[in-house]
């Protein structure tokens, strides 16, 4: 645990400080190591973004759990606690998989409901939506995927959901299935559940095309009445010199409208450029900076270039690559920032935080910092997804930010690596040590002065 703020007093000073402390003097810890006591109690292979409530963090676990299908899981920062709050795949007398099974979304919070999606299991073994209310701790079924056969039926739904409060006609959750859709092309849809009626409903069936994306991909960020999400592939973009292009695409940035239930409309806003394969195949839903009036995401690349940080300007409406990933342009390497990046970027202080899935000095990928300002990208750790390593590996999910006990902190969850092999849970102090030291040293200061300041006089 870390230490008191001991007064109030120095809320300024730790402002201050924070403001002057360069972010890449980060230090990571490891809280835990997810284990392999058997499948029965066990949590295993996170593949989620944590979520922030308090001072716990939410997650769903791919793997893990009574059957060894996945888990609902939260950390207890406070009393460095994990619990398994369910377990998925679990079978009834009815019906096997009823639950859902496999997730790899992160947690929507509306409230005291957690909502998010499966990839498998359900009463057609294709995924389900489910919501999990924290104050009674029951987990209920909202929509069940069609097996996928015919291939027009929407399936596989991952990443997380987007919650639009309608009023009186209830809430709308709109989740995104990477399989199914329109003529049995089989490139995706958007859904739409509706809390009060129960009825789900398709919103948009993705059918390739020129300019359309397909294969949508890990879920929303909502931002007012809009959606944003990037979709794996589809786009076709082209790159100066090159001929208009057919086949899969390198992917793209899109927005949903979805002011009116029934009435939404979809907007293609950018198209990645297939010229160059690190700027290929975006994987994760972008971050929303308010301060930098953008979106930022990152790219998965190829085997030979090894993704990218990309920016939209919503001021220029212009996508921008930031940064591609530092690769020889063969499949072999050698990758010193790590390569694959399936998780999304997050911005804080100035700088885009992301990690990767291989690559480093260490094969497991890589956690990184790339100051906005300078264009400058530092690789801050080496991750190993090998059996007994320190942090872990195997990076597909995102940061979360807390400061809960007053040190702004990332919380990164790795899918392999630590002790069992299994993934860990790392923290990433933004504030290094001295400033730490400094803070409390300055509370020690202020609470003394307060004490020896000469008490009032009662008249």
């Amino acid at each position: 645990m870390r230490p008191p703020i001991l007064s109030l007093g120095l809320i300024p000073l730790i402002a201050m400080t924070l403001a002057m402390t360069p972010a890449h003097g980060a230090t990571i810890t490891k809280l835990i190591d997810f284990n392999n006591t058997g499948t029965r109690e066990s949590v295993q292979n996170p593949m989620s973004t944590p979520l922030v409530i308090g001072s716990e963090l939410w997650f769903t676990s791919e793997g893990g759990g009574e059957v060894g299908f996945g888990t609902l899981a939260s950390y207890n920062l406070a009393t460095n606690t994990l619990t398994k709050r369910l377990d998925l795949g679990v079978p009834d007398e009815e019906t096997f998989y009823d639950q859902g099974n496999s997730p790899t979304s992160s947690f929507t919070r509306d409230g005291n409901l957690l909502y998010y999606t499966t990839t498998r299991g359900g009463t057609g073994d294709r995924g389900t939506l489910n919501v999990y209310n924290t104050t009674t701790s029951s987990n209920t079924v909202l929509w069940n995927s069609p097996t996928n056969s015919p291939a027009t039926n929407p399936n596989t739904p991952s990443g997380n959901v987007a919650v639009v409060d309608r009023g009186a006609a209830g809430k709308d959750v709109y989740f995104m299935t990477g399989n199914g859709g329109a003529s049995g092309s089989g490139f995706g849809t958007i859904q739409r559940y509706n809390t009060v009626s129960g009825v789900t409903s398709t919103v948009y069936e993705f059918a390739g095309g020129a300019t359309a994306g397909r294969q949508p991909f890990e879920g929303f960020t909502q931002v007012g009445n809009k959606l944003y999400f990037n979709t794996f592939t589809g786009g076709n973009a082209t790159t100066t010199g090159q001929t208009p292009a057919s086949g899969n695409g390198a992917g793209t940035l899109s927005a949903l409208d979805v002011t009116t239930s029934g009435s939404e409309s979809l907007t293609t806003l950018a198209l990645l450029p297939l010229g160059d394969g690190s700027t290929r195949l975006p994987a994760h839903n972008p971050f929303y900076s308010a301060a930098q009036n953008a979106l930022f995401f990152t790219t998965v690349g190829t085997a030979a270039q090894p993704g990218s940080l990309q920016k939209f300007d919503f001021a220029t409406g212009t996508l921008t690559t930031l940064y591609e990933v530092t690769g020889a342009p063969t499949s072999s390497g050698p990758f010193p920032d790590g390569r694959y990046i399936y998780g999304s970027a997050f911005e804080w202080g100035g700088s885009l935080y992301y990690a990767t899935r291989q690559g480093g000095a260490l094969g497991g990928g890589t956690i990184n910092q790339f100051d906005l300002a300078t264009s400058t990208n530092t690789v801050l750790y080496n991750l190993s997804s090998d059996t007994g390593n320190n942090l872990g590996g195997d990076v597909q999910s995102g940061f979360a930010f807390s400061d809960w006990d007053g040190i702004p902190a990332l919380y990164l969850l790795t899918r392999q690596g630590g002790l069992y092999d299994h993934g860990t849970l790392l923290r990433i102090d933004l504030v290094p040590e001295p400033s730490r030291a400094l803070l409390l040293m300055a509370g020690l200061a202020t609470a003394f002065l307060r004490r020896r300041r000469p008490a009032p006089s009662i008249s």
